[in-house]
């Protein structure tokens, strides 16, 4: 009786789950995939919300296991640590997007302010001046 009563808020409790992992993405998703990138991420991204919520009582026995919580977690490290090796050499390479010299300018920022000199003489390998604070460099 009680979970029927909670069930609504359990349900917003999950949309607002969706939103909060969703809307700080779709800036970085839409630079590399553009908008069908983005459209298949929010589509992917509801349907694991949807399946969670539909078998969450499955996944929380399953979570209250050690072993398989170890292993779940092992998994999901090696996951986002293949995804990253993978990606990340293209996209910083700017094959996926534009590209980006933001970590070009922190290391050449930190680089100056480590001499004792004004990061903000510099420009990045784009020719782009350094922005990021002092407070980024440091």
């Amino acid at each position: 009786m009680l979970t029927k009563r909670l069930a609504p808020v359990l349900r917003t409790q999950w949309i607002w789950f969706a939103i909060v992992v969703t809307i700080p993405s779709i800036g970085q998703v839409y630079k590399y995939l553009g908008i069908g990138g983005l459209i298949t991420f929010a589509s992917i991204t509801g349907a694991c919300i949807f399946f969670i919520d539909k078998k969450w009582i499955q996944i929380r026995i399953l979570l209250s296991k050690k072993s398989a919580a170890i292993i779940l977690t092992t998994l999901m490290v090696a996951f986002l640590l293949v995804i990253f090796a993978v990606i990340y050499p293209d996209a910083n390479a700017g094959i996926y997007g534009g590209g980006s010299d933001a970590d070009d300018a922190l290391k050449i920022g930190a680089k100056a302010v480590l001499n004792l000199e004004n990061p903000y003489h510099y420009q990045t390998y784009l020719g782009l001046p350094i922005t990021p604070g002092l407070g980024a460099l440091f």
